[in-house]
């Protein structure tokens, strides 16, 4: 308290006589020279030179572009796996309207598509056409295939080569009335009267196409190709036991099999030869919308040349073997009918040389019956002329008179 006492009083009157320290205010910062100082930034540098064009693609040789991938229908076609997947690439990456089949995609958007898919891919100018129709083909099957299995991926989850709102819009169209109505007539057509439930399992090559499958055989078998039955049994049997034995899936493909090996032994039996391609398309019923039941996309390998008058028709059901001994029968009478103008022909000359006798007795009679009534005319002219002469004998229409005067005779007398 004392020393807070003396420091007060200090405070208070301890500063007389003391020197106050001056507070002065700091001296002012020089005034700015007026020298011109450059703070701008150096020039930047000028820009690169663009990059040059890319060099132009090699010119075609042969009508084929460089760097692509050749194309041929006698090998790598579209029906390997890996040209099928590019055709599914390249409608993907443009699929921009809620498309459910490749008939409605207009022709413009089919054209990007295949521009798309010849980026990579090139062939000859003289299989332009064939390209363009497998790829339509391929692409057609791989849309429909491929949208249909869409409607059953769940909401929540992506699909990359489909917007959303295009997404939206195939939702809505799947569910119209008379899009249901379709599905569920197309759906009966493929059961083919059977039973939902006991369906029976078709083919069980996988996701390995049909022209694959055969390739394969070709490949084991010395380059020999199977015929339609063989590739018929190998997608639709499955191997039983230890010995090389098969059995067929399903009710139908065993009706198929037991039919086309009854034919066949039919045929055998009446010594007729038949193509086994032709007799499993008369069985399966031909062709129906360019494809063969149970060969899928190598119905055109084995069935490309056939018109459109041997598809299947209910009207007009014919068999090869039936066809062949149809040609046998025919051919019988042929024979008999030629028989028959044969023997017609002989009664017939016969007949002429009845006929040209009796024509010449005929022509014999009318020439003498001719004489005699010349002759008869004469003695009527003469007795006219000369009643006192009067004939012997009246002549007979087949005998000449015995005396008959001449008509030459009459005219000297009356002269």
């Amino acid at each position: 308290m004392k020393d807070f006492m003396r420091v007060s009083k200090s405070g208070r009157g301890g500063a007389v006589g003391r020197r106050i320290p001056m507070v002065t205010q700091p001296p002012p910062p020089p005034p700015p020279s007026t020298a011109h100082v450059d703070v701008s930034l150096p020039p930047l540098p000028p820009p690169p030179p663009p990059p040059p064009p890319p060099p132009p693609p090699p010119p075609p040789v042969d009508g084929l572009e460089q760097e692509k991938i050749e194309l041929t229908p006698d090998g790598l076609w579209f029906s390997n796996n890996t040209i099928a997947g590019n055709v599914t690439k390249s409608w993907k990456r443009h699929y921009n309207h809620p498309y459910l089949n490749y008939k409605e995609v207009p022709l413009a958007v089919r054209d990007r598509w295949f521009a798309e898919f010849k980026r990579e891919y090139t062939w000859r100018p003289e299989f332009n056409v064939e390209a363009r129709k497998a790829f339509d083909k391929k692409c057609g099957d791989r849309l429909r295939d491929i949208v249909n299995k869409a409607a059953s991926i769940p909401v929540h989850q992506d699909i990359k080569y489909m917007l959303d709102d295009v997404r939206a819009a195939y939702i809505k169209r799947r569910e119209d009335p008379e899009f249901q109505k379709r599905s569920k007539r197309a759906k009966s057509n493929r059961l083919s009267g059977q039973i939902e439930g006991s369906f029976d399992p078709g083919h069980r090559q996988g996701s390995i196409s049909t022209p694959m499958v055969v390739a394969k055989m070709v490949s084991l078998n010395n380059d020999v190709v199977p015929t339609v039955v063989d590739v018929y049994e190998k997608t639709h049997s499955v191997p039983i036991g230890d010995e090389g034995d098969t059995a067929m899936i399903g009710e139908k493909a065993n009706e198929i099999m037991e039919e086309y090996n009854e034919k066949l032994e039919e045929c055998k039996s009446k010594g007729i030869e038949v193509d086994p391609n032709d007799l499993y398309l008369e069985i399966v019923g031909g062709q129906k919308k360019g494809r063969v039941y149970g060969l899928g996309s190598a119905s055109q390998m084995y069935y490309n040349h056939i018109s459109s008058h041997h598809t299947a028709s209910s009207s007009t059901p014919s068999t090869t073997c039936q066809l062949s001994s149809r040609v046998e029968e025919l051919k019988k009478m042929v024979e008999e009918t030629q028989k028959v103008a044969e023997e017609s022909l002989t009664l017939a000359k016969a007949t002429a040389e009845d006929y040209e006798i009796e024509k010449a007795a005929w022509q014999n009679e009318r020439k003498n019956m001719i004489i005699s009534m010349r002759e008869i005319t004469s003695m009527i002219l003469a007795c006219q002329l000369n009643p006192t002469v009067a004939p012997t004998t009246a002549p007979t229409p087949t005998t000449a008179p015995t005396t008959t005067p001449t008509p030459t005779t009459a005219h000297k007398r009356l002269g």
